[in-house]
């Protein structure tokens, strides 16, 4: 989106009224959410110094200046949301039963296939995007992006590298909507991923603050003993005044070693800040098709879908823990389970 673009749009979000004039300028009715006074108000915006100096009532827009920062922040705040769609090429309907039996294990139940059609439905996923801060005695952030698929209330890695060239605003032919998981529990599963994947770059981060602070350590400490030694060697026997003196001289030392080191501390101590900055409806169409599996006098149906963007056949989730398996264990009362869950 160009500058000009995001001017309109924003201004028109929020209420406003908005219409270039050319390629340089903006006739605009500023709502009061985005007047410093907080009044509404007509005015001219020039999009470069240029038509700034041919019009003297106009105000710049442009990159760096007030009036272009304070709308990035309105929308920054608000402007949290949206939708894509991701489209594949070709969406797989053919061989799906030898994708089953190339990817998933089956114990302890027969398997039969359905011999009606798949279904082409649309499936959804929520991107959560959050920024992580790292605090300490320098600040680091990182952006993590964990899409969660609606069907199987899944986190989908290895979405992420295919968003920036697959999704497009453009909404492709329609297809009825799969089952979906209310968004809530989607971010509870995000937030989930989050803690185990910043779980990983804290380590690496104390890694490196333990290494700083051991330099630091060793610099004061080496300090305040040198401090105490040189104290120490100026006690004189009998001179009873001296030696109180330098008593509260070490005793102020010993006090101060101590401060430095819990400031120390806190300075390097390791500080987490996460927020999520964005969300991103994800639609997508997909092949879903049912299996029949049968454990004694007792038939279950599994529904599975193939992703033809990945070109992987998603896998089943567990009925106990609830984490994607490949091979399923169908226990005595038909349950599936994955085989950690089965064994138990």
């Amino acid at each position: 989106m160009q500058v000009a673009e995001f001017i309109v749009d924003c201004i028109e979000r929020a209420g406003g009224a908005a219409e270039p004039r050319g390629s340089d300028r903006i006739d605009a009715l500023l709502p009061a959410a985005l007047d410093p006074g907080g009044r509404e108000r007509e005015v001219v915006l020039a999009l470069d110094p240029v038509a700034l100096g041919q019009e003297s009532s106009a105000e710049l827009a442009t990159i760096g200046s007030p009036l272009l920062d304070a709308l990035i922040a309105h929308a920054a705040a608000r402007g949290t949301t949206s939708v894509a769609h991701l489209t594949p090429e070709r969406l797989r309907k053919k061989n799906l039963r030898e994708e089953v039996e190339r990817t998933l294990l089956f114990s302890n139940g027969r398997v039969r296939y359905e011999g009606s059609d798949p279904d082409v439905l649309c499936s959804y996923s929520v991107q959560f995007n959050f920024k992580v801060s790292f605090l300490s005695d320098e600040r680091r952030e990182r952006c993590y992006v964990i899409p969660v698929n609606l069907w199987s209330n899944q986190v989908n890695l290895a979405l992420v590298e295919h968003l920036a060239a697959a999704a497009t605003a453009e909404r492709p032919a329609r297809f009825p909507d799969a089952s979906s998981v209310p968004v809530s529990a989607a971010y509870a599963t995000a937030q989930l991923a989050l803690r185990r994947r910043v779980g990983e770059e804290v380590a690496r981060h104390q890694d490196r603050i333990r290494k700083r602070f051991s330099v630091e350590y060793l610099r004061i400490s080496d300090y305040y003993a040198q401090v105490t030694r040189e104290l120490e060697s100026r006690r004189r026997d009998g001179d009873q005044g001296r030696t109180r003196a330098l008593e509260g001289k070490l005793e102020a030392a010993r006090a101060e070693r101590e401060r430095k080191l819990r400031e120390l501390g806190e300075k390097y101590r390791l500080r987490l800040h996460a927020r999520l900055t964005s969300a991103r409806l994800l639609a997508q169409p997909k092949t879903f098709f049912r299996l029949l599996i049968d454990r004694g006098a007792t038939t279950r149906t599994l529904t599975l879908a193939y992703d033809s963007l990945l070109g992987r056949l998603e896998p089943p989730v567990c009925e106990a823990c609830h984490a994607e398996m490949t091979r399923v264990h169908v226990s005595a009362e038909a349950r599936l389970l994955c085989a950690g869950c089965g064994a138990k």
